[in-house]
């Protein structure tokens, strides 16, 4: 059995194929910066459409701590759009774990 490493993004993503559910939206998300917030709905919320998904999700940066809200959809062909919707959370404070 031979293994086949995917070096950049857009190779996973084709490797992905389509999107069949919330966990391959939300690598691709990943794969975009982005990541689901279980703290506050403005990065953690999501609603399944008939062609993808729309989701609220966050960038984070840890130093200081900034969690910054994205609206984004992503489609079944894993196409994505996102809209800045700013900054929810910031802590002064550097992350450190």
């Amino acid at each position: 059995m031979k293994m086949v490493f995917r070096k950049t993004e857009s190779e996973l993503q084709k490797f992905i194929g389509g999107i069949n559910n919330l966990e391959e939206a939300l690598l691709i998300a990943k794969i975009n910066g982005l990541w689901f917030d279980p703290e506050n709905m403005k990065g953690g919320s999501y609603r399944k459409e008939l062609n993808g998904y729309s989701l609220y999700l966050m960038k984070w940066e840890k130093c200081p701590e900034t969690k910054e809200s994205f609206k984004v959809f992503i489609d079944s062909k894993g196409h994505v759009t996102k809209e800045n919707n700013g900054i929810y959370f910031r802590s002064g404070e550097c992350y450190s774990h």
